[in-house]
């Protein structure tokens, strides 16, 4: 049995994508644990305990019937099989956003130099020869 920690994420499980674990909470929901960094939530957040929707998917009715007969959850098939597109979607989004971020940081570094190499030269300590 899954437990949850009262804001329908599960404690102690790590989330697929960015394999950090949930923030564990005591009884009055309050984070027990250091406060994460702005920005390391995951992208990804279906909340366990959700009230399910009733929605109409069309499938091969052979296929239908062979796994009715071997008592598969075609529901949570289909759940499951969501959520993993879901995922890959997410993951082709974040990778093309930071292609995008990629191209305009080297733009700007061929149109302005390399900010990094000027901080170094900037709080390099001169040499005491």
């Amino acid at each position: 049995m899954l437990r949850t920690n009262g804001y329908g994420s599960v404690d102690g499980l790590r989330c697929t994508r960015c394999a950090k674990r949930s923030q564990p909470r005591n009884q009055a929901g309050i984070n027990r644990s250091k406060p994460r960094s702005r920005g390391t939530s995951c992208l990804i957040s279906v909340t366990l305990g959700a009230r399910k929707q009733t929605v109409s998917l069309t499938v091969n009715g052979d296929l239908y019937a062979r796994i009715r007969a071997l008592g598969i959850n075609a529901s949570r098939v289909a759940e499951a099989a969501l959520a993993q597109a879901l995922r890959e979607k997410q993951a082709e989004l974040l990778r093309a956003e930071i292609r995008q971020d990629m191209v305009a940081l080297a733009d700007y570094v061929a149109a302005h130099g390399d900010p990094a190499a000027e901080l170094r030269e900037m709080f390099d300590a001169p040499d005491a020869a």
